[in-house]
């Protein structure tokens, strides 16, 4: 037996939820269809502040702030200079927020649920076939859904629609180990250290929490899972943010793809992407969770408005402005650091700026 939708989501991320519930607001019936039967770690625990403005534009600012997230008192960093220096920037929307992301991604997960959204976990999609006038999806549990629209929502994983490739601009990954303190911690500042193979941060979680973080490009890691915890341990070690601490952990250490891509085509007949299966960008940025959510936002946004047609093509066009302002961002932020100009990682980010987006 088919189910039917106006709208068939893949993928029950920020980016999938935030675009079915503006979807559902325009009587536009859509689902979810996520491959994971609960909610998986992800990375993306620090969100800018500024994602105060996705989360109230879909009215869920109040629910996300009843999950007790932390905030942020400052910033400190050392970037461009050998000193540790507290950052002179002033966010008219205060520090960010250090949050539980299990938590946070429940909280989306509810909020879509209770709009009457339909959302099918533990659905694997197996096959996506066009059909005239429609698309039909066919799961891991042999359940079969029909879609006039197909958005895909799905990370950085497999594309259904159409295979265009991906544009990458590094080969940034992540290695990140989350610790428990054995008592509250008072400091809730942001730390941020650039070094001479890549960038780490620091900061508080809740729940007595901390999450370490070191940023590298791949070539860098050694092979084999025990090399690379030491590389990480090594790497963290030499932070000025532990010089006077004797910083032992036995935290598995989580490595994931942090690397600045786009999707050639993130629209086309009747489907487009979204969220990280249109664009990733450097956690340098801070703006992961937030794009996922505007990117969203965005396209739901345009579908309503200018019609399954013309939308993809608009919020295509309104993508590539975004990711171009981005990839200026991303290279100003790099050049400020110029203390090692001979090594790889900072030659690559220092060079002419990437290609625009055409």
């Amino acid at each position: 037996m088919s189910s039917c939708f106006d709208v068939a989501i893949i993928g029950g991320g920020p980016a999938g939820i935030a675009c079915a519930l503006r979807l559902t607001k325009s009587n536009i019936r859509c689902c979810i269809i996520e491959r994971e039967q609960t909610i998986t770690w992800k990375p993306g625990e620090i969100l800018d502040s500024k994602i105060v403005i996705p989360l109230m534009s879909l009215g869920i600012w109040d629910e996300f702030l009843r999950t007790g997230p932390l905030r942020a008192t400052g910033t400190i960093s050392s970037w461009g200079s050998d000193f540790l220096e507290k950052s002179s920037m002033l966010d008219p929307f205060g520090g960010a927020f250090y949050t539980d992301r299990k938590q946070f991604e429940s909280t989306l997960c509810h909020a879509a649920t209770h709009s009457g959204i339909q959302l099918y976990r533990n659905q694997g999609l197996q096959k996506c076939t066009r059909r005239p006038g429609h698309w039909e999806l066919k799961t891991s549990q042999n359940k079969t859904f029909i879609a006039n629209y197909l958005i895909e929502a799905n990370g950085r994983g497999r594309s259904f629609s159409e295979s265009s490739g991906r544009d990458d601009y590094d080969s940034l990954v992540a290695l990140m180990a989350y610790i428990r303190l054995r008592r509250p911690t008072t400091d809730l500042r942001f730390y941020i250290e650039a070094t001479q193979t890549g960038w780490a941060y620091v900061a508080p979680l809740p729940q007595n929490r901390m999450v370490i973080a070191f940023l590298t490009d791949a070539p860098y890691l050694p092979k084999g899972k025990k090399n690379n915890h030491r590389f990480f341990s090594d790497q963290i070690r030499r932070l000025r943010r532990f010089q006077n601490t004797c910083l032992e952990h036995t935290a598995d250490v989580h490595i994931v793809s942090a690397k600045s891509s786009f999707r050639r085509k993130v629209f086309g007949e009747n489907w487009l992407a979204i969220g990280d299966a249109a664009a990733t960008y450097d956690p340098i940025s801070g703006l992961g969770v937030i794009s996922a959510l505007n990117s969203g936002t965005m396209a739901a946004d345009c579908l309503i408005s200018n019609g399954f047609e013309k939308g993809g093509e608009i919020y295509a066009e309104h993508q590539k402005k975004v990711y171009n302002i981005y990839l200026q961002t991303r290279r100003n932020i790099y050049s400020i650091e110029n203390r090692w100009p001979t090594e790889r990682f900072w030659q690559c980010r220092h060079m002419a700026e990437p290609r625009a987006l055409s």
